[in-house]
């Protein structure tokens, strides 16, 4: 017997409906696929502009988090052991005033073959941890309200250390900065670079010496250099002088640093440092 016209049409109805569900069914889980992925890019994305360093922040309104483009504030330390860390490379002295209408300005001279600079922040002689974290492409200047972590903390200029850097070869080489202010004025132009170490016990002699690196290797090795006697506390900031001599080249230069500290506990610690100098610094 012949199937009926009435069933023939039944049938196909069926059968566009299953393709027509089957089509939604498959747009759907393309669409799905769609959002997971542009999902996923958003996620990327935001963490790659946040500039946040793995650390656990402390629990108030100033604990240490993304602001603006840049990442601030205070954290929990958790130091075990004995470091020595750069902690500041500035061209001139760091000034600010404690107002709340005052911004901090952080910028650079450009270097040859890097379209930014990592910036960090850390702060000397305090019982709470201060951090900055932020990347500064060629030719822009970071700003950064005090209102924010610094003048309600009462973290003044003299407490605070600036630096940059960047990565080359395997190595880290520093950088410096400049900093200004609006209300304070501006060290641009300073031709003075402040080189600070800090190490986290009480040093008795700090000894080191300097080579003009060739590439990534470092040169010939200048004289010992003997900081005066004294007594150099924990934390504490030790400023090294660059020699002004070097500068007047007038091209960017590598610097490789041999540094050596006695502790007053009679231990010998041993640091190799890089630098990084912009050419006009």
């Amino acid at each position: 017997m012949k199937p009926s016209i009435h069933f023939e049409f039944e049938k196909q109805l069926a059968l566009q409906t299953f393709l027509t569900d089957f089509a939604a069914l498959n747009l759907s889980k393309m669409y799905l696929r769609i959002f997971g992925v542009i999902a996923i890019m958003t996620t990327t994305f935001a963490s790659a502009n946040a500039q946040c360093d793995n650390l656990e922040p402390e629990d108030s309104i100033y604990g240490y988090r993304e602001r603006e483009g840049r990442c601030e504030g205070f954290y929990k330390a958790n130091v075990s052991g004995f470091a020595i860390a750069v902690v500041s490379f500035t061209h001139g002295n760091i000034a600010y005033a404690m107002n709340s209408n005052e911004k901090l300005k952080i910028s650079t001279n450009p270097l040859d073959n890097f379209n930014s600079v990592s910036v960090q922040g850390t702060n000397f002689l305090m019982n709470k941890n201060y951090r900055l974290d932020l990347e500064l492409k060629k030719g822009e200047v970071a700003t950064i309200p005090v209102k924010d972590v610094l003048e309600p903390n009462k973290l003044d200029p003299a407490h605070l250390g600036l630096l940059g850097y960047v990565e080359r070869s395997g190595f880290r080489y520093f950088v410096p900065v400049t900093p200004s202010s609006e209300l304070s004025g501006s060290s641009a132009g300073e031709k003075n670079l402040k080189l600070a170490i800090s190490a986290t016990i009480d040093l008795k002699k700090v000894v080191w010496r300097y080579a003009v690196t060739q590439g990534d290797l470092c040169g010939n090795y200048s004289d010992i250099v003997v900081l005066p006697a004294s007594s150099f506390l924990r934390n504490s900031p030790i400023e090294l002088q660059i020699p002004t001599a070097i500068l007047e080249k007038g091209n960017e230069i590598g610097l490789c640093i041999q540094l050596s500290v006695l502790g007053t506990n009679g231990m010998e610690f041993n640091e190799n440092i890089r630098l990084l100098i912009p050419k006009d610094s």
